[in-house]
């Protein structure tokens, strides 16, 4: 579900009304500010995820989120560091767990117990 869809469907059911172009104005509002999250990244964080990311320590970025709030992702100047980024939004589920993403994209397989 996307961030516009939650709110709509949270006015609906709270108020029993939809005011769409308030609805539209506040996702506006939220992607500008996800996307100035990504530009100001800490410099200690910035400096440990890339000299990680040197040391060829695999990394990647598993996240659940409104599509609205991953728009940006790629413009995040940390974003090239990790091998594997994979958002709840894209892969249509809630919460990915690691066991899925790791099967998926690191081709691991794990045994059942």
């Amino acid at each position: 579900m996307s961030f516009v869809g939650a709110l709509t469907e949270i006015s609906q059911t709270v108020i029993g009304t939809v005011d769409a172009a308030a609805v539209q104005r506040i996702c506006q509002q939220r992607i500008r500010e996800k996307a100035a999250a990504y530009a100001r990244i800490d410099d200690e964080v910035t400096a440990l995820i890339i000299d990680r990311a040197r040391r060829g320590v695999g990394l990647a970025v598993i996240s659940n989120g409104f599509r609205e709030d991953v728009l940006a992702w790629s413009t995040c100047s940390l974003a090239r560091e990790f091998q594997c980024s994979v958002f709840s939004c894209a892969e249509g589920v809630a919460n990915p767990t690691l066991r899925s993403i790791c099967e998926r994209y690191a081709g691991w397989e794990f045994s059942q117990r």
